[in-house]
């Protein structure tokens, strides 16, 4: 049998370990739609839709997927849909639909499409990301 003072204690303990845990976590938000899973793989199991611009509370990363706190749920989601950031996500621009290499995909750290070759941004190709990312954000 156990005794209730073991238990309280147990209890304030996990209660004392909330705030390291809440501080390891930075705020980010969904680009997209994305499926968050069980683990960091796509053959693992749906737990839930993270909609366009919802808030999530990313922990660390690996391998292309996000470690991530979404609604009460704590699972994986691809980083290719989910940027750490503060503020409103902007909305994209739809893909350039002639003269790129391969198919584009949507490049958030960036916030241009990437064929693989260059980048799309704002109607126009970029060789490289200077020419229209300076390595900071504005609001909004």
């Amino acid at each position: 049998m156990r005794s209730p003072a073991l238990a309280i204690a147990a209890l304030l303990a996990g209660l004392l370990a909330l705030p390291q845990i809440a501080e390891a976590a930075s705020a980010g938000r969904a680009t997209g739609s994305v499926n968050m899973r069980a683990c960091a793989s796509v053959k693992c199991g749906k737990m839930t839709v993270i909609p366009y611009g919802a808030t999530v509370w990313i922990f660390g990363s690996t391998g292309g997927w996000y470690h991530l706190t979404y609604n009460g749920l704590t699972g994986y989601a691809s980083g290719r849909y989910i940027v750490s950031a503060v503020g409103p996500v902007a909305r994209r621009a739809p893909p350039p639909s002639f003269g790129y290499c391969r198919t584009p995909s949507w490049d958030p750290f960036y916030g241009a499409w990437y064929d693989g070759c260059r980048w799309y941004h704002q109607g126009a190709w970029y060789g490289h990301p200077s020419g229209f990312f300076f390595g900071f954000r504005f609001g909004g």
